[in-house]
């Protein structure tokens, strides 16, 4: 492919992916609380050992993401929300790009992967991280491929030398997020798969080492290494993301589904196509491991993605081509081939523009947080402890700090005991135990609630009763209060949805030197 043909591909692999991050331009609901510890780092220059924002009780917080808190409080303070949305597109696209140049490490596959309609369907396969808003993770899948990408350089062209930087990577890695894991276990991994291929095996072995060494250089010590020993082996309760890949209806994440499908077929086809020839153990135990962790958990069906397209592509472009010669029969003028993919590519890069240019960086999810209740509070200068539920806790920690003292929120493992979870759901799913979570640690002084849970019907039986009384409601949510905090008269704004917009980011907390 020529220099302009490349050059065309890439702007609009990048531009499709950033007119995709338009389209979902969602806010996870964990980014508040990220946002809050990155804040804190910059205010006080070191990170926060315990958790302030719970009136729950909670252990030492050891938090694995604090790194990419940072950065996402430096992006918020100086571009907003937008700079979070070109972040996730920038990740997306060179996760893809070390993709590419992996496959282009093979010298029969050079410039064959840079087919940008397959490529859209690799795109959709990443639903899981499109549908998001910018989470920690993005930052582990972009490492791993390029861990995959030196290790591919290194086994296949002998360039040792590139091994030193992976310890250096790590030390950056294991302070942005947990997922570093992953990076020692892929290198456990080649170490065997190499062994098996009958190769020096032992300075992957040694790197791994390294690599795990040096994840000790962070702001807990030790404390973070037991904390990733457990939190990678723990059962996480009622979290959909850490479900099995088909435990969801068949309709759910359909483009990752038929991509692991997929995929698995297309391993197999290698297996028995190469029965003859010498195997490949490194691929095929590192494609066996990603296949497990992908079925096995919704959140980890990236690494399928990135390995599988590392890996099997070559079987893509035997199929690709094989299918070519018998419809075409090798008649096809190469310049209207050329062509056809300049054009294509011309058309994903005007239709992307177009997306763009609404420049609108409001996120699409915004009715999923109780905003118009949090303007309220603030508005009428509520203090005390809110009962929330577990998804919008860090979003009320974020705009209530340090007025309002949450239950609890997404940051499970690293603050908060299993039984809080529990509890939390005895009240919003609810259980016979709902009245027990009321009086948690010395009772809620004002408890938020959807009104499409069943919860809602329970708290206003408290109301008719005089216990809790609702303050406020909006089309989705409704705030209550003990009875001895009830006012006679409360302020309400009436902001229009323009207004509310513009307040969703703001902030009033501020973190002072210990």
């Amino acid at each position: 492919m020529s220099k302009i043909g490349q050059n065309l591909f890439y702007s609009a692999l990048f531009l499709f992916i950033l007119a995709l991050c338009f389209v979902f331009n969602n806010v996870d609901p964990d980014f508040f609380a990220r946002v809050m510890q990155g804040d804190a780092v910059l205010q006080t220059g070191h990170v926060l050992f315990n958790d302030p924002f719970s009136y729950t009780q909670t252990h030492a917080w050891i938090d694995h993401e604090w790194g990419s808190g940072v950065i996402f409080a430096v992006i918020q303070k100086i571009f907003g929300y937008a700079g979070q949305v070109f972040l996730k597109a920038i990740i997306l696209f060179f996760i893809i790009y070390l993709i590419i140049e992996i496959v282009n490490l093979n010298p029969k596959m050079k410039n064959k992967p840079l087919n940008f309609l397959f490529f859209v369907f690799v795109i959709y396969a990443f639903q899981t991280l499109l549908i998001n808003g910018i989470r920690c993770h993005f930052f582990t899948f972009l490492f791993f491929t390029l861990f995959l990408y030196i290790l591919e350089i290194v086994r296949k062209y002998e360039k040792n030398k590139l091994l030193y930087l992976m310890p250096l990577i790590m030390i950056f890695w294991a302070n942005i997020h947990g997922g570093c894991v992953s990076g020692i276990g892929l290198l456990m991994i080649y170490a065997l798969g190499e062994a098996l291929n009958r190769k020096p095996f032992t300075k992957y072995l040694i790197t791994a080492l390294a690599c795990s060494s040096v994840i000790i250089i962070n702001p807990y010590g030790f404390e973070y290494i037991k904390f990733l020993l457990m939190a990678t082996t723990m059962h996480r309760t009622g979290i959909n993301e850490w479900n099995a890949l088909f435990s969801t209806q068949l309709a759910n994440l359909l483009p990752v589904k038929i991509f692991v499908i997929c995929s698995i077929l297309l391993f197999i086809e290698k297996l028995f196509r190469n029965i003859k020839f010498e195997h490949d153990f490194t691929e095929y135990i590192t494609l066996l491991v990603v296949f497990y962790i992908g079925l096995s958990h919704i959140k980890q069906t990236p690494f399928v993605v990135i390995t599988s397209m590392s890996f099997l592509y070559c079987e893509i472009s035997f199929l690709y081509d094989s299918f070519k010669t018998k419809i075409f029969k090798n008649n096809t003028n190469s310049k209207i081939i050329i062509f056809a993919r300049n054009f294509i590519s011309l058309f994903f890069i005007m239709i992307s523009l177009l997306v763009i240019s609404s420049g609108n960086f409001v996120p699409k999810n915004t009715s999923y947080y109780p905003y118009k209740v949090v303007e309220f509070i603030k508005d009428n200068n509520l203090k005390g402890k809110l009962l929330n539920e577990f998804g919008i806790g860090s979003y009320l920690a974020y705009k209530l700090y340090p007025h309002m003292l949450i239950f609890m929120d997404g940051r499970y493992e690293e603050v908060y005991y299993n039984i809080l979870v529990i509890q939390n759901d005895d009240f919003y799913i609810p259980t016979k135990n709902w009245e027990n979570t009321l009086n948690q640690d010395g009772g809620a002084d004002y408890v938020i609630v959807r009104k499409k849970f069943m919860a809602y019907e329970n708290i206003l039986s408290l109301a008719k009763s005089g216990i809790y009384k609702e303050i406020f409601g909006d089309e989705n949510y409704a705030l209550f209060c003990k009875k001895e905090l009830f006012k006679s008269s409360y302020l309400k704004k009436n902001y229009s949805e323009t207004e509310y917009g513009k307040k969703f980011f703001d902030k009033i907390y501020k973190f002072k030197q210990i």
